[in-house]
């Protein structure tokens, strides 16, 4: 997917759909969003406003983020758990 925006009269392309999806973006969610939002049509573009040319569609986590982070919180809670395990051996 991509999009041009402007931020105080510069012009920007840009071509995340979600912020922090790793360039990964999944090919349901941009049938989804370009069905919603066809070709030439106006959306609102998040972007950093320290740095303008960091810019997505939809704010907020992405899925690819969530996934990884329970991954993240699931291996953390099995090391715990093993962790006890030995000890107490």
């Amino acid at each position: 997917i991509t999009y041009r925006y402007g931020v105080d009269g510069v012009a920007f392309e840009g071509r995340s759909l979600e912020p922090w999806d790793f360039g990964i973006q999944g090919a349901g969610k941009v049938r989804a969003f370009s069905a919603e939002h066809p070709p030439g049509s106006r959306v609102e573009v998040a972007y950093d406003p320290r740095d303008p040319r960091r810019s997505y569609l939809m704010p907020g986590p992405s899925t690819t983020a969530l996934t990884m982070a329970s991954i993240g919180l699931a291996l953390l809670a099995v090391g715990f758990l093993l962790g006890r395990i030995a000890r107490r051996a």
